[in-house]
C-alpha cells in the first residue's frame, strides 16, 4: 500500500499524457515524411506543418505545461526552428524519468530530488563533454571565407528545411528566392552576415507580400518596394532622380477607421479654426518645399483628405502612412531626417531617389525604389493565409542562418580562447555552449552570446582575423538524426570517460533522450523496427573504425553509406535540449510545491465557480 501511494504521489503519468498528446501532434507532421495538419480558426481553415504555428494554436489542461509550450515557441521565434524538437525531446524526458524513477524504492520521499539530480548530471556533466567531442571529431567544417561553398551548403540546407513545412515544389520555389536574394546582395561572407544580422532585426527589409497571386510569380526585385496603398502619385512626375521628403508632422489623427482634428473640442468655431491652423501649416511647407524642386512626400503619419488634395493641387506625390518597419527600413537606407516640426524644412531634408516606379503586383499597386545594393524578395501567394504562411517560413529561414552563422562564429572564437587560455567558460575540462537565459525559463528565452562576440567583433573575425588565430569555421552535420546518433553512440560505448562515474539510471535517460530522434525518423519512413536496429549497428560500426583510425575519409564513407544527406546546424540540438532540460527541472520544481493533480482540481474548482456565479448574476 505505501509503495502504490508512493507511485501515485511521485509519478509523473499526467504530465506524460498532456505531453505526449501534444508529442503526437507534433510526431504526426515531423519530419520530411510529415503530413500537414488541417485547423480552423475564426472561420479560416489553415493547411499548415509549421511547428510553432501548431503549437502556437495549441492549449494544454495543465496551465505549467502550456507555459512551457509557450516559451518553445518564443525559444523557436528566435531560433527559427526547433519547435517540434523541442517537444518531442521535452515529452521524451518526461516519460524516461517516470518510467525510471517513478518506483525508485531506494530513495523513499526524495524521487523528485532525483530526478533533479539527474537532468543536473545530464545538463551540467554529460552535454558538455558530448558537445566537446563531437565539435572536435563528428562534424564537418568548411572555411567560413570561402563564400561559394557556403552558398551552395546554405541552399540545400533551404530546401531541406522548406520540405518539413510544404510540399517538394513549394519548397523548392522557396529555396530559390532564398539564393537568388543571397545572390543578389553578398559578394563575401562578410557581406552574408551582416545582411542576415540586419534581416533577422528587420524581416521587412527582405520581404513583400503580395495577395492573390500564384506562388510560382514570386521573384527577387532589385530595390525596395513600399507595400502601403499610396493616396496620390502624380502623373506628370519624372521617376528619375526624384526628390523626395519624409514627413512626421501630425495633421490630423486616425481612431478606428475615422478621423478627427488633432484639437478636439464640440465649438465648432474652434474646431474650423484648427483645421484652417493645420491647413495653413501644410501650405507654408509646401511652399517651402516647392523652392527645393521636392516632388515625393513619404509620411509616417495619417494624411488626410484635404491634406492629400492640397498635395495635389500644389503638385507633390504622397505615400500615405508607411508601415513602421518600412519607415525604419527607409530612414536607415536614405540619411534624410523626417520632419517632426514646420522649422524642419531645410535642404538638408531633402534627399534623392535615383529611380521610382508603379508597379502591379497581383490585384493591387505597387511604389518601387531603385536604391543600389538593395533587394527585396517578393512572396506571392494564392490566399492571403499562405502567403503570410510561406514569407514566414523564409523569414524564419533567415533566422535559422543567422542564428547558425552566429553559433560557428562563437565556436570558432571559443577554440580560440582556448588555446590562449582566455575564455572562461571554455575550459580543456568542461566546453559549454551558451543557450537561454535563466532569467525568466517560461518566457522569450534569448541566446547569451559573450561579450567577446558582440556584432563589431564577429565582423572582424570574417574581415581581420590576426595572422596568429585560426581562420573562422562553418560548421555542418548531415540531417536524418546523425547528431543524436553520434552522441547515443559516445554514450553507450563509454567514449567519454567522464561518464562511467554517473549512475546507470542517468546514462539510460540519456540514451533514450539521444534516441528520440532518430528513432521518430526512422518510424515516419515507415521501415520496421528491425530495420532500425540495424541501421544503428552499420552506425556504430562505421563511428568505431573512426575513432580507431581517426581518418576523416571514413566519416565520408559513413555519410555515403548510410544516406546521410543535407546539412543543418549542429549546435541547434544542444541549445534546444539544454533549453527543454531548464523547462523540465522548472515543471519539476513546481510539482515538488504543487503536483498536477493538485493545480488541476484547484483550476476545475475555479472554474466552476466562475461559472455558478455568472449563472447567479
Amino acid at each position: 500500500v505505501k509503495m502504490a501511494l508512493h507511485q501515485r504521489d511521485f509519478s509523473l503519468k499526467k504530465h506524460v499524457i498532456q505531453c505526449g498528446g501534444l508529442a503526437s501532434v507534433m510526431e504526426n507532421s515531423f519530419g520530411p515524411h510529415g503530413k500537414a495538419v488541417l485547423m480552423e480558426r475564426s472561420g479560416c481553415v489553415t493547411i499548415t506543418q509549421d511547428g510553432i504555428e501548431l503549437l502556437s494554436s495549441l492549449s494544454v489542461c495543465d496551465p505549467i505545461l502550456d507555459m512551457v509550450s509557450r516559451g518553445i515557441v518564443d525559444q523557436s521565434k528566435q531560433y527559427g526552428d526547433g519547435s517540434k524538437r523541442a517537444v518531442l525531446l521535452l515529452s521524451c524526458i518526461l516519460r524516461s524519468l517516470d518510467k525510471h524513477l517513478s518506483s525508485y524504492c531506494q530513495v523513499p520521499q526524495s524521487v523528485r530530488q532525483k530526478m533533479l539530480q539527474v537532468l543536473h548530471d545530464i545538463k551540467e556533466n554529460i552535454i558538455p563533454a558530448i558537445l566537446r567531442l563531437a565539435f572536435e571529431t563528428g562534424i564537418q567544417n568548411y572555411p567560413l571565407h570561402n563564400f561559394e561553398a557556403l552558398g551552395d551548403i546554405l541552399g540545400k540546407s533551404a530546401e531541406n528545411f522548406f520540405v518539413t513545412k510544404f510540399s517538394k515544389l513549394i519548397a523548392t520555389t522557396l529555396s530559390k528566392l532564398f539564393t537568388s536574394f543571397i545572390a543578389s546582395q553578398c559578394n563575401s561572407s562578410r557581406d552574408l552576415v551582416k545582411l542576415l544580422d540586419e534581416i533577422s532585426r528587420n524581416p521587412v527589409a527582405a520581404i513583400v507580400e503580395v495577395y492573390n497571386t500564384p506562388l510560382l510569380k514570386s521573384h527577387v526585385a532589385q530595390g525596395f518596394v513600399i507595400t502601403r496603398n499610396f493616396k496620390f502619385l502624380n502623373e506628370t512626375m519624372s521617376l528619375d532622380n526624384v526628390p523626395f521628403i519624409f514627413w512626421s508632422l501630425v495633421l490630423e489623427e486616425n481612431e478606428e477607421g475615422y478621423s478627427k482634428p488633432v484639437i478636439e473640442t464640440r465649438d465648432h468655431d474652434i474646431l474650423m479654426s484648427s483645421i484652417m491652423y493645420y491647413n495653413n501649416l501644410l501650405t507654408r511647407c509646401l511652399t517651402m518645399l516647392k523652392t527645393y524642386s521636392t516632388c515625393i512626400i513619404f509620411s509616417s503619419v495619417y494624411f488626410p483628405d484635404w491634406a492629400v488634395l492640397l498635395c495635389k493641387k500644389n503638385g507633390f506625390s504622397v505615400i500615405d502612412m508607411i508601415d513602421v518597419d518600412e519607415w525604419n527600413f527607409l530612414t536607415s537606407k536614405f540619411p534624410v531626417n523626417p520632419i517632426t516640426i514646420v522649422n524642419d524644412v531645410a535642404s538638408e531634408s531633402i534627399g534623392l531617389i535615383e529611380k521610382l516606379e508603379l508597379v502591379t503586383l497581383g490585384t493591387s499597386q505597387y511604389v518601387r525604389l531603385q536604391i543600389p545594393r538593395v533587394s527585396q524578395v517578393v512572396v506571392c501567394g494564392p490566399t492571403t493565409s499562405q502567403c503570410k504562411q510561406f514569407s514566414a517560413a523564409v523569414c524564419k529561414f533567415f533566422k535559422y542562418v543567422n542564428q547558425w552563422l552566429v553559433d560557428c562564429l562563437l565556436v570558432s572564437n571559443c577554440q580560440t580562447a582556448l588555446e590562449r587560455n582566455e575564455f572562461g567558460s571554455c575550459t580543456s575540462e568542461k566546453f559549454t555552449f551558451p543557450t537561454v537565459s535563466h532569467q525568466d525559463e517560461f518566457s522569450n528565452p534569448q541566446t547569451n552570446i559573450p561579450s567577446t562576440l558582440e556584432k563589431h567583433n564577429i565582423d572582424s573575425l570574417i574581415l581581420t582575423p590576426s595572422s596568429d588565430d585560426p581562420l573562422p569555421q562553418f560548421y555542418s552535420a548531415p540531417l536524418g538524426g546523425y547528431m543524436a546518433l553520434f552522441c547515443k553512440y559516445l554514450i553507450v560505448n563509454n567514449v567519454l570517460g567522464d561518464v562511467k562515474k554517473f549512475c546507470e539510471i542517468t546514462k539510460s535517460v540519456t540514451v533514450e533522450i539521444f534516441n528520440e530522434i532518430p528513432f521518430l525518423l526512422f518510424k515516419k519512413s515507415r521501415l520496421p523496427h528491425e530495420r532500425y536496429v540495424e541501421y544503428n549497428v552499420k552506425f556504430d560500426y562505421h563511428i568505431k573504425n573512426f575513432f580507431e583510425k581517426r581518418d576523416e575519409y571514413l566519416l565520408t564513407d559513413l555519410f555515403s553509406n548510410l544516406k546521410f544527406e543535407g546539412h543543418e546546424n549542429p549546435f541547434q540540438l544542444f541549445k534546444i535540449l539544454d533549453t527543454v532540460i531548464i523547462f523540465s527541472q522548472s515543471v519539476l520544481r513546481i510539482e515538488c510545491i504543487m503536483p498536477t493533480g493538485c493545480r488541476l482540481s484547484q483550476a476545475l474548482k475555479l472554474n466552476q465557480e466562475n461559472s455558478d456565479s455568472d449563472d447567479y448574476i
